[in-house]
């Protein structure tokens, strides 16, 4: 959500798309008034007995083993990682033409956020009424708008997926509905290293275009592991468009040099001063 957009501060992808769903449970038209409602103030003071359904956030179950009843807790979500989803590719920002550096940041991680939604009621007729309305929330509520910076009205649009319901044993004589959603985003790391550009052409020319703009940033990647003092570092891909010579960095920016290479090897190469896993990323040095 929000990829590598340029603001002052974030807010926290669980905390954000939480709010998101709240609020659009609270403000739907069809957000039902049922009978024996109990809306509380800040102190817990009983202010009314009937209106709209609250909608509460809870971080699990446990926590909420009294429910307030009739009523909607939408719980702390769990995050499931998308593997088949990785492109294992770098996303590039902040292109520097004078002085032939960009910002390359890790991937975003595709990840669905599950929530679990429990409506809890002790009335049949309340039962039966919130149970309707999440049917056809279930059609109806297919996305959120995410705001994702507290500084600034920017939001992102993530997609919501609609599990069947399953009905829970209740510590007390409520009864308990659970409806899961899954909520895709993706969620970035923010860590990010400044890179040389090579082959940079005509760059002053397009510099509100960057993707327009003949620039490469030469990354690979490390067959095998990699030790400490080896003096030879197979790749996995090519290395035709590097120097025959030269510097290049690993990710943790262990930095080393090579006097010559072949397609897929670096050779009388000196400086290693880590153990790296294979897969590694290798980032030419000017």
């Amino acid at each position: 959500m929000g990829i590598y957009s340029e603001l002052e501060s974030r807010i926290p992808t669980f905390i954000a798309v939480t709010k998101a769903l709240k609020k659009a449970l609270e403000e739907d038209d069809f957000r039902p008034t049922v009978s024996g409602t109990v809306i509380e103030d800040g102190s817990g003071d009983i202010v009314a007995t009937s209106g709209k359904v609250p909608i509460y956030t809870a971080r699990d179950e446990r926590n909420f083993v009294e429910y307030k009843t009739p009523s909607v807790v939408i719980f702390q979500p769990h995050p499931f990682i998308m593997s088949d989803m990785i492109t294992n590719l770098k996303r590039y920002r902040k292109f520097d033409y004078d002085n032939g550096t960009v910002v390359e940041f890790e991937e975003p991680v595709p990840t669905k956020l599950r929530f679990k939604v429990h409506l809890a009621t002790r009335n049949p007729d309340n039962d039966a009424v919130l149970t309707t309305w999440f049917w056809r929330l279930q059609e109806e509520l297919t996305g959120l708008y995410v705001k994702i910076s507290p500084d600034a009205e920017e939001y992102e649009r993530i997609t919501l997926y609609w599990h069947e319901p399953e009905e829970m044993d209740s510590d007390d004589i409520s009864k308990i509905r659970e409806f899961r959603i899954d909520a895709r985003t993706r969620i970035e790391t923010l860590r990010a290293k400044k890179r040389k550009l090579v082959n940079l052409a005509n760059a002053v020319d397009v510099p509100s275009d960057p993707s327009s703009v003949e620039s490469t940033v030469l990354t690979t990647r490390n067959a095998f592991n990699v030790t400490e003092g080896d003096t030879e570092v197979k790749v996995n891909g090519v290395l035709d468009d590097w120097p025959m010579s030269g510097s290049a960095e690993f990710d943790d920016g262990d930095v080393f040099s090579y006097s010559s290479r072949n397609r897929r090897q670096f050779n009388g190469v000196s400086g290693i001063d880590n153990f790296h896993h294979f897969d590694s990323v290798i980032s030419y040095r000017e």
